[in-house]
């Protein structure tokens, strides 16, 4: 006579067969086995050390952050081999925002995991890739960002479908990415907690263009004919609770605030004057408005600093009236407590007065095609246009290059000088020239990148000035694709 135990290792149902006439001792290899496995599954379903870790090709800094706008806010070190790695016990599931200098993505942790994340700086979000825990979830998130960005550059067209047409497409739209998100949620058995606040990102970014339509479909003119708008254009904004910070890590939680802020202000202020007329998105009146409403929105310290000190950084970047930007630079004061975030503002204010028109600009120490040290002050020799730019960019490289082939032709009396920003050695700078083809003889590298970065805020910006030859500047941030680029040389070759 004998007894059947059933054992269950790896999924697998093992028949044991057991006479009474058997010794035990030939049971207990069996037991032992059993044993360890159920404390091994034990301390699998208990595991609470979280890892996040990787390689980043061309890092731009020695350092990676990870923030949930709450009780994490870490960094790390970037090794010399481009490693990084963040440890945690009991970390909390859900969205973090993993960055590096002038770019960010949001990305999903569950408590437990170990991430592994890869990129390259010159193409940040293309190139990332994750692997090991929750890479199909990451991955996912990261192709619906790509496509969403890939839709906005040509999105332009939809705005000005009617608003019921208009309405109608972008609902199908957002269902059939609903869809998609549940049916491969389903199919790769994606964690709920996960699956709602992908929901949530798929809304926020049907919102955003919801608050971007008046101003895009009528224009500044016809601005006041948006109150005819239904009130299913702002239905939205009852169900989205800018207070709950499970949003602000959420890759379309910054785009959808920008647009609501935008429209509201907008909006606000053609209210008051009753005229669009004399209203400038440039202008002191729409951004001290925007701050406002940012201030009244937040409670929190980290997104009211976060999108208080982008909108005074944009003004004092776009707007030449110093006066207007000390009043802007003084409002942002009184809703930020943050004293060091204030310097920084202050020193961006003071850095771009430096750069006004009739100001001298600093010599810059630059490195030719031959390994050879010049001073800006050597290379320059009448009327220069100097054009940063970055394999960072590498479509506005491209661009910017092709605009200045042309301009060249047609303007032989102005020097075109282009200049790449990238923090790297020259063999890498000559390959990507080479790679592109670019006039060898015409390009330069800085030699001293931090400081002439600081100097002239080229960190994450494709800059161009225009000098004379003694580095008095004329024009200190020229748009080279404006469609009245060749009348404002034509200007200044004439003055």
């Amino acid at each position: 006579m004998f007894f059947l135990l059933v054992v269950k290792i790896a999924h697998r149902n093992l028949l044991v067969p057991l006479s009474r006439k058997r010794n035990l001792h030939r049971l207990l290899p069996v037991m032992v086995m059993l044993l360890l496995l159920s404390t091994s599954c034990k301390e699998d379903d208990l595991r609470t050390e979280t890892v996040i870790s990787g390689k980043i090709i061309n890092p731009s800094a020695e350092y990676v952050a990870l923030s949930n706008f709450g009780n994490v806010q870490d960094t790390v070190e970037v090794d010399e081999n481009g490693l990084f790695s963040f440890e945690y016990e009991n970390l909390e599931s859900g969205f973090y925002l993993f960055s590096h200098p002038g770019e960010y993505q949001s990305i999903y942790i569950s408590q437990g995991d170990s991430i592994k994340i890869r990129l390259n700086t010159r193409a940040f979000d293309e190139s990332m890739s994750f692997t090991a825990s929750s890479a199909a979830e990451n991955n996912f998130m990261l192709d619906a960002f790509i496509s969403t960005e890939n839709e906005n550059r040509d999105y332009i067209k939809n705005f000005e479908k009617d608003p019921e047409v208009f309405y109608s497409f972008l609902n199908e739209a957002t269902e059939a990415e609903v869809k998609r998100l549940k049916t491969i949620a389903k199919r790769k058995d994606f964690e709920q907690d996960f699956v709602e606040k992908a929901l949530n990102s798929i809304k926020l970014n049907s919102y955003s263009r919801l608050e971007r339509y008046p101003a895009l479909h009528y224009g500044k003119r016809n601005i006041l004919e948006a109150r005819k708008l239904p009130a299913k254009y702002t239905d939205h904004r009852k169900q989205v609770d800018l207070k709950d910070n499970s949003y602000y890590t959420l890759n379309s939680f910054r785009p959808y605030v920008n647009a609501l802020v935008s429209n509201i202000a907008l909006n606000n202020l053609v209210k008051k004057s009753g005229s669009s007329a004399d209203l400038s998105r440039r202008g002191y009146m729409y951004n001290s408005e925007k701050l406002r409403l940012i201030d009244s929105i937040f409670d929190s310290k980290e997104p009211k600093e976060l999108f208080a000190s982008n909108i005074t950084k944009n003004f004092i970047r776009d707007n030449r009236n110093r006066v207007e930007v000390k009043k802007l630079v003084d409002d942002f004061k009184k809703i930020v407590t943050n004293q060091e975030l204030i310097g920084s503002i202050e020193a961006l204010a003071g850095r771009y007065e430096e750069l006004e028109p009739g100001k001298k600009l600093s010599d810059l120490d630059l490195m030719d095609i031959y390994n050879e040290d010049i001073s800006l002050t050597d290379r320059i020799d009448g009327l220069s246009v100097l054009f940063f730019w970055s394999d960072r960019f590498p479509d506005y490289a491209v661009r910017v290059h092709k605009k200045v082939k042309d301009l060249r032709v047609k303007y032989p009396e102005i020097d075109f000088i282009g200049i790449n920003t990238d923090n790297q050695n020259q063999e890498s700078w000559k390959q990507i020239s080479e790679k592109y083809r670019f006039d060898m003889n015409m390009e330069y590298m800085l030699e001293n990148f931090d400081d002439a970065a600081t100097y002239l805020e080229l960190k994450g910006r494709n800059r161009t000035l225009i000098i004379e030859d003694d580095l008095t500047i004329v024009d200190p941030d020229v748009n080279l694709f404006h469609y009245r680029i060749e009348t404002t040389l034509l200007g200044y070759l004439n003055r």
